[in-house]
């Protein structure tokens, strides 16, 4: 719960920034351009993610800081990027259907790798530390990973 509530506070973070900007400077100028100049084939997306991911894990041993603050960049990205997209013109039906697709897999696939980093709050504390849950946290976050990326790279960034 707090992975995602984190993640979505981040979310409308972002698009309150962006919605506040003004229109001489346009936020094209600001952050549509550069999603333009993503590389969106699969494995530089995968590596990417995945590197992302393991950001997020690292909080695990390190009291959650890298944790909270990859996931609030993440959402507030997401956020900034789909209203300066929006505040451009894109419909929102056009937005969903070039998010929802891999977003599916994505979005919970951070979120559970959130849900691990987010473990180094009590890591310490407790002696009991179930590693076997964590790994197949994340060997379920990786299946969503690649799952993510082929979609992304073969399917929503060709449309």
């Amino acid at each position: 719960m707090a992975s995602a509530g984190w993640l979505l506070f981040s979310y409308f973070a972002g698009w309150a920034f962006v919605s506040g900007m003004s229109n001489e400077i346009g936020p094209s100028s600001v952050v549509s351009r550069q999603i333009d100049h993503l590389d969106n084939s699969v494995l530089p997306i995968l590596y990417q993610n995945l590197f992302t991911s393991a950001l997020l894990i690292s909080g695990l041993f390190s009291l959650s800081l890298p944790t909270i603050i990859i996931l609030f960049l993440n959402g507030f990205w997401f956020g900034a990027s789909l209203t300066s997209r929006y505040m451009d013109g894109v419909s929102a039906f056009e937005l969903a259907l070039k998010i929802v697709p891999h977003g599916i897999f994505e979005i919970p696939a951070l979120i559970i790798a959130g849900f691990v980093g987010f473990q180094g709050i009590t890591f310490y504390i407790h002696k009991h530390r179930p590693w076997v849950y964590y790994l197949k946290s994340i060997l379920v976050m990786c299946s969503l990973l690649i799952c993510a990326a082929l979609v992304e790279g073969l399917i929503t960034s060709k449309l």
